[in-house]
Protein backbone atom coordinates (compact mmCIF):
# COMPACT_ATOMS: atom_id res chain seq x y z
CA UNK A 1 0.00 0.00 0.00
CA UNK A 2 1.23 3.81 -0.75
CA UNK A 3 2.36 5.79 2.23
CA UNK A 4 3.10 9.40 2.95
CA UNK A 5 6.84 9.81 3.29
CA UNK A 6 6.55 13.58 3.53
CA UNK A 7 4.87 16.67 3.25
CA UNK A 8 5.87 19.36 0.58
CA UNK A 9 5.25 23.07 0.15
CA UNK A 10 6.06 24.93 -3.22
CA UNK A 11 6.13 28.56 -4.27
CA UNK A 12 4.93 28.73 -7.50
CA UNK A 13 5.11 31.79 -9.94
CA UNK A 14 2.08 33.18 -12.14
CA UNK A 15 3.91 32.24 -15.28
CA UNK A 16 0.43 32.45 -17.08
CA UNK A 17 1.15 36.27 -16.70
CA UNK A 18 4.80 36.31 -18.65
CA UNK A 19 4.64 37.51 -22.24
CA UNK A 20 6.46 36.10 -25.03
CA UNK A 21 9.76 38.14 -26.03
CA UNK A 22 9.48 40.02 -23.36
CA UNK A 23 9.57 37.50 -20.45
CA UNK A 24 10.96 34.15 -22.46
CA UNK A 25 11.68 32.98 -25.54
CA UNK A 26 12.27 29.18 -25.73
CA UNK A 27 10.69 27.37 -23.64
CA UNK A 28 11.63 23.90 -24.42
CA UNK A 29 13.44 21.52 -22.38
CA UNK A 30 14.19 17.53 -23.46
CA UNK A 31 13.99 14.62 -21.21
CA UNK A 32 15.04 11.05 -21.97
CA UNK A 33 13.13 9.45 -25.17
CA UNK A 34 11.34 6.19 -23.53
CA UNK A 35 13.09 4.79 -26.83
CA UNK A 36 16.92 4.98 -24.77
CA UNK A 37 15.56 4.20 -21.70
CA UNK A 38 14.28 0.70 -22.97
CA UNK A 39 17.74 -0.14 -25.14
CA UNK A 40 20.04 1.03 -21.95
CA UNK A 41 17.75 -1.35 -19.94
CA UNK A 42 18.20 -4.00 -22.56
CA UNK A 43 21.89 -3.10 -22.41
CA UNK A 44 22.06 -3.88 -18.28
CA UNK A 45 20.52 -7.12 -18.86
CA UNK A 46 23.16 -8.09 -21.58
CA UNK A 47 26.00 -7.24 -19.81
CA UNK A 48 24.69 -7.22 -16.42
CA UNK A 49 25.82 -3.62 -15.16
CA UNK A 50 24.92 -1.66 -12.56
CA UNK A 51 22.11 0.90 -12.69
CA UNK A 52 21.33 3.57 -9.95
CA UNK A 53 18.69 6.38 -9.70
CA UNK A 54 18.76 9.96 -7.86
CA UNK A 55 16.72 12.99 -7.36
CA UNK A 56 17.68 16.37 -7.60
CA UNK A 57 15.56 18.21 -4.86
CA UNK A 58 14.35 21.66 -5.92
CA UNK A 59 15.59 21.33 -9.65
CA UNK A 60 13.94 24.14 -11.03
CA UNK A 61 16.11 26.18 -8.96
CA UNK A 62 19.04 24.92 -10.46
CA UNK A 63 19.07 27.29 -12.96
CA UNK A 64 20.21 31.25 -13.05
CA UNK A 65 17.88 33.71 -14.61
CA UNK A 66 19.62 35.82 -17.61
CA UNK A 67 16.75 38.89 -17.90
CA UNK A 68 14.43 40.23 -15.07
CA UNK A 69 11.45 39.08 -13.53
CA UNK A 70 9.52 40.45 -11.10
CA UNK A 71 7.25 38.66 -8.79
CA UNK A 72 4.86 39.99 -6.10
CA UNK A 73 5.43 39.47 -2.43
CA UNK A 74 3.88 36.25 -1.61
CA UNK A 75 0.83 36.16 0.82
CA UNK A 76 1.70 35.76 3.98
CA UNK A 77 5.30 37.59 3.78
CA UNK A 78 5.66 41.00 5.60
CA UNK A 79 7.42 43.01 3.40
CA UNK A 80 7.82 47.06 4.87
CA UNK A 81 7.32 49.77 2.21
CA UNK A 82 9.20 52.19 1.50
CA UNK A 83 8.61 55.97 0.42
CA UNK A 84 5.08 54.18 0.14
CA UNK A 85 6.20 52.20 -3.17
CA UNK A 86 4.92 48.94 -2.83
CA UNK A 87 7.69 45.85 -2.69
CA UNK A 88 8.26 43.14 -5.57
CA UNK A 89 10.78 40.56 -5.78
CA UNK A 90 13.11 40.42 -8.60
CA UNK A 91 13.99 36.51 -9.07
CA UNK A 92 17.55 35.39 -9.58
CA UNK A 93 17.04 31.63 -10.63
CA UNK A 94 14.07 29.47 -12.00
CA UNK A 95 10.80 28.92 -10.02
CA UNK A 96 8.31 26.66 -10.50
CA UNK A 97 5.33 28.12 -12.86
CA UNK A 98 7.89 29.98 -15.11
CA UNK A 99 7.31 29.19 -18.42
CA UNK A 100 10.85 28.73 -18.93
CA UNK A 101 12.42 27.04 -15.98
CA UNK A 102 12.35 23.75 -17.18
CA UNK A 103 14.79 25.43 -20.07
CA UNK A 104 17.06 26.78 -17.61
CA UNK A 105 17.40 24.03 -15.46
CA UNK A 106 18.02 21.90 -18.48
CA UNK A 107 20.97 24.42 -19.40
CA UNK A 108 22.17 24.19 -15.98
CA UNK A 109 22.53 20.78 -15.89
CA UNK A 110 24.55 20.80 -19.48
CA UNK A 111 26.73 23.29 -18.60
CA UNK A 112 27.70 21.56 -15.53
CA UNK A 113 27.92 17.97 -16.40
CA UNK A 114 29.85 18.93 -20.12
CA UNK A 115 32.24 21.67 -18.66
CA UNK A 116 33.10 20.71 -15.16
CA UNK A 117 32.77 16.98 -15.23
CA UNK A 118 34.01 16.28 -19.13
CA UNK A 119 30.97 14.40 -20.23
CA UNK A 120 29.97 14.22 -23.69
CA UNK A 121 26.11 14.79 -24.73
CA UNK A 122 24.73 12.13 -27.04
CA UNK A 123 24.10 12.83 -30.86
CA UNK A 124 20.92 10.99 -30.90
CA UNK A 125 19.30 11.83 -27.38
CA UNK A 126 20.51 15.47 -26.16
CA UNK A 127 19.87 14.48 -22.15
CA UNK A 128 22.40 11.49 -22.49
CA UNK A 129 25.13 11.67 -21.19
CA UNK A 130 29.04 9.60 -21.56
CA UNK A 131 32.38 9.48 -20.42
CA UNK A 132 34.56 6.82 -20.18
CA UNK A 133 35.61 5.65 -16.92
CA UNK A 134 38.29 4.18 -14.69
CA UNK A 135 38.44 1.11 -16.44
CA UNK A 136 38.03 2.18 -20.01
CA UNK A 137 34.27 1.56 -20.17
CA UNK A 138 31.44 4.09 -20.38
CA UNK A 139 29.59 5.64 -17.76
CA UNK A 140 25.63 6.85 -18.92
CA UNK A 141 23.97 9.73 -16.98
CA UNK A 142 20.07 9.69 -18.31
CA UNK A 143 17.80 12.41 -17.38
CA UNK A 144 13.83 12.88 -16.93
CA UNK A 145 13.90 16.23 -15.49
CA UNK A 146 14.44 16.08 -11.62
CA UNK A 147 15.61 12.48 -11.92
CA UNK A 148 19.11 10.92 -12.86
CA UNK A 149 20.18 7.34 -14.32
CA UNK A 150 23.40 5.81 -14.10
CA UNK A 151 24.65 3.36 -15.64
CA UNK A 152 28.04 1.72 -15.70
CA UNK A 153 30.59 0.25 -13.31
CA UNK A 154 29.90 0.95 -9.92
CA UNK A 155 33.20 3.04 -8.81
CA UNK A 156 32.32 5.24 -11.77
CA UNK A 157 29.04 5.84 -10.93
CA UNK A 158 30.11 6.48 -7.01
CA UNK A 159 32.80 8.96 -8.31
CA UNK A 160 29.33 10.63 -10.80
CA UNK A 161 27.18 11.13 -8.22
CA UNK A 162 30.02 12.58 -5.56
CA UNK A 163 30.84 14.95 -8.04
CA UNK A 164 26.80 15.51 -8.65
CA UNK A 165 26.32 15.79 -4.83
CA UNK A 166 29.11 18.94 -4.60
CA UNK A 167 27.02 21.14 -7.18
CA UNK A 168 23.34 19.86 -6.85
CA UNK A 169 21.16 18.91 -3.50
CA UNK A 170 21.22 15.03 -4.55
CA UNK A 171 18.91 12.53 -2.54
CA UNK A 172 21.09 9.05 -3.60
CA UNK A 173 18.43 6.53 -4.10
CA UNK A 174 20.70 3.60 -4.81
CA UNK A 175 20.15 0.90 -7.20
CA UNK A 176 16.44 2.08 -9.39
CA UNK A 177 13.62 -0.11 -8.42
CA UNK A 178 10.87 2.33 -9.46
CA UNK A 179 11.60 4.99 -12.28
CA UNK A 180 8.37 7.20 -14.25
CA UNK A 181 6.12 4.81 -12.65
CA UNK A 182 7.36 1.90 -13.51
CA UNK A 183 8.76 -0.87 -10.92
CA UNK A 184 11.80 -2.21 -12.64
CA UNK A 185 12.95 -5.61 -11.44
CA UNK A 186 16.14 -6.97 -12.27
CA UNK A 187 17.45 -10.48 -12.65
CA UNK A 188 21.11 -10.65 -12.95
CA UNK A 189 21.36 -14.28 -12.71
CA UNK A 190 19.01 -14.78 -15.72
CA UNK A 191 20.58 -11.08 -17.79
CA UNK A 192 16.79 -9.91 -17.51
CA UNK A 193 14.86 -6.76 -16.62
CA UNK A 194 11.11 -7.17 -16.17
CA UNK A 195 9.21 -3.29 -16.38
CA UNK A 196 5.57 -3.77 -14.71
CA UNK A 197 3.11 -0.68 -14.12
CA UNK A 198 0.37 -3.19 -11.51
CA UNK A 199 -0.11 -0.44 -9.41
CA UNK A 200 -0.70 2.47 -11.90
CA UNK A 201 -3.42 -0.56 -13.70
CA UNK A 202 -5.16 -1.37 -10.24
CA UNK A 203 -5.25 3.01 -9.46
CA UNK A 204 -7.52 2.71 -13.43
CA UNK A 205 -9.39 -0.22 -12.01
CA UNK A 206 -10.88 1.40 -8.71
CA UNK A 207 -10.90 5.02 -10.28
CA UNK A 208 -13.36 4.01 -12.92
CA UNK A 209 -14.71 1.15 -10.26
CA UNK A 210 -13.56 -1.91 -12.69
CA UNK A 211 -12.72 -4.04 -9.58
CA UNK A 212 -15.67 -6.91 -10.42
CA UNK A 213 -16.42 -6.74 -14.00
CA UNK A 214 -16.08 -9.80 -16.34
CA UNK A 215 -12.77 -10.24 -17.86
CA UNK A 216 -12.64 -10.35 -22.08
CA UNK A 217 -9.08 -11.88 -23.85
CA UNK A 218 -8.52 -9.20 -26.51
CA UNK A 219 -7.93 -5.50 -26.44
CA UNK A 220 -10.96 -5.63 -29.06
CA UNK A 221 -13.38 -7.63 -30.36
CA UNK A 222 -11.57 -9.44 -33.24
CA UNK A 223 -12.63 -8.28 -36.94
CA UNK A 224 -14.27 -5.06 -35.15
CA UNK A 225 -14.99 -2.29 -37.78
CA UNK A 226 -16.19 1.17 -36.09
CA UNK A 227 -17.28 3.57 -37.55
CA UNK A 228 -18.57 7.33 -36.57
CA UNK A 229 -21.67 8.32 -34.21
CA UNK A 230 -24.85 8.44 -36.93
CA UNK A 231 -28.38 9.88 -36.15
CA UNK A 232 -30.06 6.36 -35.07
CA UNK A 233 -26.92 5.61 -32.51
CA UNK A 234 -27.13 6.74 -28.83
CA UNK A 235 -24.63 9.62 -27.62
CA UNK A 236 -22.14 8.22 -24.36
CA UNK A 237 -20.77 9.95 -22.08
CA UNK A 238 -17.58 11.91 -23.55
CA UNK A 239 -15.63 13.18 -20.72
CA UNK A 240 -15.90 9.74 -19.36
CA UNK A 241 -14.29 7.64 -22.40
CA UNK A 242 -11.45 10.59 -22.39
CA UNK A 243 -11.22 9.57 -19.31
CA UNK A 244 -10.46 6.02 -19.52
CA UNK A 245 -8.54 6.19 -22.93
CA UNK A 246 -6.34 9.45 -21.41
CA UNK A 247 -5.34 7.30 -18.15
CA UNK A 248 -4.62 3.89 -20.35
CA UNK A 249 -2.10 5.82 -22.90
CA UNK A 250 0.33 6.08 -20.21
CA UNK A 251 0.67 2.16 -20.72
CA UNK A 252 1.53 2.25 -24.00
CA UNK A 253 4.19 4.55 -23.88
CA UNK A 254 5.88 2.77 -21.12
CA UNK A 255 5.15 -1.20 -21.09
CA UNK A 256 2.31 -2.06 -23.37
CA UNK A 257 2.74 -2.25 -26.89
CA UNK A 258 -0.80 -4.91 -27.06
CA UNK A 259 -2.89 -1.62 -26.21
CA UNK A 260 -1.46 0.58 -28.93
CA UNK A 261 -4.02 -0.14 -31.99
CA UNK A 262 -7.22 -0.48 -29.51
CA UNK A 263 -6.30 2.95 -28.03
CA UNK A 264 -5.60 4.54 -31.22
CA UNK A 265 -8.90 3.59 -33.49
CA UNK A 266 -10.78 3.90 -30.17
CA UNK A 267 -9.32 7.84 -29.46
CA UNK A 268 -10.83 8.82 -33.22
CA UNK A 269 -14.17 8.09 -31.15
CA UNK A 270 -13.68 10.21 -28.24
CA UNK A 271 -14.53 13.43 -29.03
CA UNK A 272 -18.14 12.04 -29.69
CA UNK A 273 -18.81 8.69 -29.02
CA UNK A 274 -21.56 6.47 -29.13
CA UNK A 275 -22.64 3.96 -26.67
CA UNK A 276 -21.16 1.06 -29.32
CA UNK A 277 -17.89 3.09 -28.95
CA UNK A 278 -17.93 3.50 -25.12
CA UNK A 279 -19.08 -0.61 -24.89
CA UNK A 280 -15.42 -1.13 -26.74
CA UNK A 281 -13.67 1.38 -24.12
CA UNK A 282 -15.21 -0.35 -21.21
CA UNK A 283 -13.81 -3.96 -23.01
CA UNK A 284 -10.37 -2.30 -23.53
CA UNK A 285 -10.73 -1.32 -19.36
CA UNK A 286 -11.45 -5.24 -18.93
CA UNK A 287 -9.18 -6.58 -21.15
CA UNK A 288 -6.59 -4.24 -19.28
CA UNK A 289 -7.91 -5.56 -15.70
CA UNK A 290 -7.68 -9.24 -16.56
CA UNK A 291 -3.94 -8.34 -18.04
CA UNK A 292 -2.72 -6.38 -15.09
CA UNK A 293 0.08 -8.66 -13.97
CA UNK A 294 1.78 -8.59 -17.53
CA UNK A 295 5.10 -6.77 -17.76
CA UNK A 296 7.51 -6.36 -20.51
CA UNK A 297 10.23 -8.67 -20.11
CA UNK A 298 14.15 -7.92 -21.42
CA UNK A 299 15.83 -11.13 -21.61
CA UNK A 300 16.57 -13.65 -20.56
CA UNK A 301 20.65 -13.34 -22.85
CA UNK A 302 22.88 -15.97 -22.79
CA UNK A 303 26.15 -14.85 -20.77
CA UNK A 304 28.55 -13.56 -23.23
CA UNK A 305 25.82 -13.05 -26.27
CA UNK A 306 25.79 -9.38 -27.96
CA UNK A 307 22.31 -7.47 -28.45
CA UNK A 308 21.04 -6.84 -32.27
CA UNK A 309 18.15 -5.07 -32.88
CA UNK A 310 14.97 -5.74 -35.45
CA UNK A 311 12.24 -4.20 -37.22
CA UNK A 312 8.98 -5.59 -37.74
CA UNK A 313 6.61 -3.59 -40.43
CA UNK A 314 3.61 -4.08 -41.62
CA UNK A 315 0.01 -1.90 -42.26
CA UNK A 316 -3.62 -2.62 -42.79
CA UNK A 317 -5.12 -2.15 -46.07
CA UNK A 318 -7.47 0.72 -46.67
CA UNK A 319 -9.35 -0.81 -43.29
CA UNK A 320 -10.77 2.64 -41.81
CA UNK A 321 -14.09 2.14 -43.99
CA UNK A 322 -15.09 6.09 -43.83
CA UNK A 323 -11.77 7.67 -44.75
CA UNK A 324 -9.82 4.61 -46.40
CA UNK A 325 -6.30 5.34 -44.92
CA UNK A 326 -4.26 2.60 -44.05
CA UNK A 327 -2.70 1.49 -40.24
CA UNK A 328 0.93 1.30 -40.57
CA UNK A 329 3.05 0.07 -37.54
CA UNK A 330 6.09 -1.20 -36.64
CA UNK A 331 7.93 -2.97 -33.69
CA UNK A 332 11.64 -2.89 -33.42
CA UNK A 333 13.35 -5.63 -30.68
CA UNK A 334 16.05 -6.38 -29.61
CA UNK A 335 17.79 -10.15 -29.55
CA UNK A 336 20.43 -11.90 -29.90
CA UNK A 337 20.02 -13.09 -33.50
CA UNK A 338 20.56 -16.71 -32.08
CA UNK A 339 17.78 -18.82 -34.28
CA UNK A 340 14.59 -19.06 -31.86
CA UNK A 341 16.45 -16.71 -29.06
CA UNK A 342 13.95 -13.81 -27.30
CA UNK A 343 13.34 -10.83 -28.56
CA UNK A 344 11.67 -7.89 -26.34
CA UNK A 345 10.41 -4.91 -28.01
CA UNK A 346 12.22 -1.56 -27.11
CA UNK A 347 9.92 0.62 -29.74
CA UNK A 348 6.00 0.20 -31.24
CA UNK A 349 4.06 2.79 -33.06
CA UNK A 350 0.48 2.28 -34.70
CA UNK A 351 -0.96 5.63 -36.35
CA UNK A 352 -3.08 5.48 -39.51
CA UNK A 353 -1.60 6.97 -42.46
CA UNK A 354 -1.93 10.44 -44.17
CA UNK A 355 -2.85 9.45 -47.59
CA UNK A 356 -4.60 7.11 -49.59
CA UNK A 357 -2.95 4.27 -50.63
CA UNK A 358 -3.98 2.60 -54.27
CA UNK A 359 -2.94 -0.83 -53.30
CA UNK A 360 -1.61 -2.92 -50.38
CA UNK A 361 1.82 -2.65 -51.94
CA UNK A 362 1.59 1.11 -51.87
CA UNK A 363 0.65 0.59 -48.24
CA UNK A 364 3.30 -1.61 -47.08
CA UNK A 365 5.92 0.83 -48.96
CA UNK A 366 4.85 3.53 -47.16
CA UNK A 367 5.20 1.46 -43.54
CA UNK A 368 8.76 0.03 -44.58
CA UNK A 369 10.17 4.28 -44.66
CA UNK A 370 8.68 4.56 -40.72
CA UNK A 371 10.11 1.73 -39.64
CA UNK A 372 13.56 2.40 -41.76
CA UNK A 373 13.95 6.18 -39.83
CA UNK A 374 13.48 4.21 -36.37
CA UNK A 375 15.90 1.28 -37.71
CA UNK A 376 18.93 4.24 -38.51
CA UNK A 377 18.29 5.76 -35.19
CA UNK A 378 18.19 2.47 -32.73
CA UNK A 379 21.30 1.32 -34.89
CA UNK A 380 22.80 4.16 -34.28
CA UNK A 381 22.21 4.68 -30.47
CA UNK A 382 23.42 1.36 -30.10
CA UNK A 383 26.78 1.86 -31.74
CA UNK A 384 26.89 4.88 -29.52
CA UNK A 385 26.09 3.58 -25.76
CA UNK A 386 28.27 0.30 -27.00
CA UNK A 387 31.49 2.27 -27.71
CA UNK A 388 30.97 5.84 -26.19
CA UNK A 389 31.65 7.20 -29.41
CA UNK A 390 29.43 8.67 -32.15
CA UNK A 391 29.62 6.90 -35.74
CA UNK A 392 27.59 6.99 -39.40
CA UNK A 393 28.87 3.44 -40.63
CA UNK A 394 26.19 1.65 -38.81
CA UNK A 395 25.87 -2.15 -38.79
CA UNK A 396 23.23 -2.72 -41.06
CA UNK A 397 19.33 -3.63 -39.26
CA UNK A 398 16.91 -6.20 -40.62
CA UNK A 399 13.43 -4.99 -40.98
CA UNK A 400 10.81 -7.96 -41.95
CA UNK A 401 7.99 -7.22 -43.91
CA UNK A 402 5.37 -9.96 -45.06
CA UNK A 403 4.81 -8.28 -48.89
CA UNK A 404 7.04 -9.22 -51.40
CA UNK A 405 5.56 -6.40 -53.85
CA UNK A 406 6.76 -3.43 -51.18
CA UNK A 407 10.30 -5.19 -50.84
CA UNK A 408 10.82 -5.84 -54.60
CA UNK A 409 9.92 -1.43 -54.98
CA UNK A 410 12.16 -0.76 -52.06
CA UNK A 411 15.03 -2.82 -53.78
CA UNK A 412 15.10 -2.01 -57.29
CA UNK A 413 13.68 1.38 -58.98
CA UNK A 414 13.12 0.24 -62.10
CA UNK A 415 9.32 0.16 -60.99
CA UNK A 416 9.42 3.91 -61.28
CA UNK A 417 6.74 4.42 -64.04
CA UNK A 418 3.96 2.75 -61.07
CA UNK A 419 5.30 5.05 -57.75
CA UNK A 420 5.32 8.10 -59.80
CA UNK A 421 2.42 9.63 -57.15
CA UNK A 422 4.18 8.06 -54.03
CA UNK A 423 5.45 11.30 -52.39
CA UNK A 424 9.30 11.84 -52.26
CA UNK A 425 9.39 11.36 -48.49
CA UNK A 426 7.87 7.37 -48.66
CA UNK A 427 11.24 6.71 -51.20
CA UNK A 428 13.67 7.42 -48.37
CA UNK A 429 13.69 3.13 -47.95
CA UNK A 430 15.00 2.57 -51.09
CA UNK A 431 17.92 4.72 -50.56
CA UNK A 432 18.77 3.32 -47.42
CA UNK A 433 18.49 -0.60 -48.83
CA UNK A 434 20.68 0.93 -51.97
CA UNK A 435 23.52 2.15 -49.21
CA UNK A 436 23.03 -1.07 -47.01
CA UNK A 437 21.51 0.58 -43.63
CA UNK A 438 19.17 -1.84 -44.28
CA UNK A 439 18.27 -5.08 -44.82
CA UNK A 440 15.07 -6.26 -45.75
CA UNK A 441 14.13 -10.03 -45.16
CA UNK A 442 10.56 -11.28 -45.83
CA UNK A 443 8.53 -12.99 -42.90
CA UNK A 444 5.25 -14.64 -43.48
CA UNK A 445 2.09 -12.65 -42.17
CA UNK A 446 1.70 -15.74 -39.67
CA UNK A 447 4.50 -14.81 -37.60
CA UNK A 448 4.96 -10.70 -38.09
CA UNK A 449 5.15 -9.53 -34.59
CA UNK A 450 3.85 -5.67 -35.79
CA UNK A 451 0.06 -6.95 -37.19
CA UNK A 452 -1.26 -7.14 -33.45
CA UNK A 453 -0.67 -3.32 -34.04
CA UNK A 454 -2.51 -2.98 -37.06
CA UNK A 455 -5.72 -4.70 -36.30
CA UNK A 456 -8.12 -6.19 -33.99
CA UNK A 457 -6.99 -9.78 -33.91
CA UNK A 458 -8.18 -12.98 -32.20
CA UNK A 459 -7.24 -14.32 -28.67
CA UNK A 460 -4.27 -17.15 -30.13
CA UNK A 461 -2.61 -14.29 -31.97
CA UNK A 462 -2.97 -11.77 -29.76
CA UNK A 463 -1.51 -14.02 -27.13
CA UNK A 464 1.91 -15.27 -29.08
CA UNK A 465 2.66 -11.74 -30.78
CA UNK A 466 2.25 -9.72 -27.36
CA UNK A 467 4.43 -12.92 -25.85
CA UNK A 468 7.07 -12.70 -28.47
CA UNK A 469 7.32 -9.22 -28.18
CA UNK A 470 8.27 -9.81 -24.42
CA UNK A 471 5.12 -8.68 -22.88
CA UNK A 472 4.00 -11.64 -20.64
CA UNK A 473 3.49 -12.18 -16.95
CA UNK A 474 6.34 -12.64 -14.85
Amino acid sequence: MSEIVRYKARLVAKGFTQQYWIDYLETYAPVVKLTSLRIILVLVAFYNCEIHHGDIKTAYLLGKLNNEIYMDIPEGVQAPEADGKRNVCRLLRGLYGLEHSGRICNQAWDSFLVQKCGFSRSTEDYVVYHRLGNNGKPLWIFIWVDDVLWVGEHGDIVIAKQELGKQFPLNDLGPVHFFLGMKITRHPEHHSITLTQNHYIETIIRRFDFQDTYPVSTPMEPGSRLTNITETQDPADETLSCSILGSMMYLILYTRPDLAFAIGKLSKFSSNPSTEHMNAVKSLLRYTSKKRKLGLHFGPFPPGSQPKAFVFSDPDWARDTESRCSTGAYVCTISTGIPNSVHTAISWSSKQQPTITLSLTEAEYMALTQACKKAIWVSRFLTELSTGTTSYNITPITIYADNQGSMALAKNPEFHNGTKHISNQHHFVLKKVGSEEVILEYLPTGDMLADLLTKALPREKVERFRKNMGVYEA
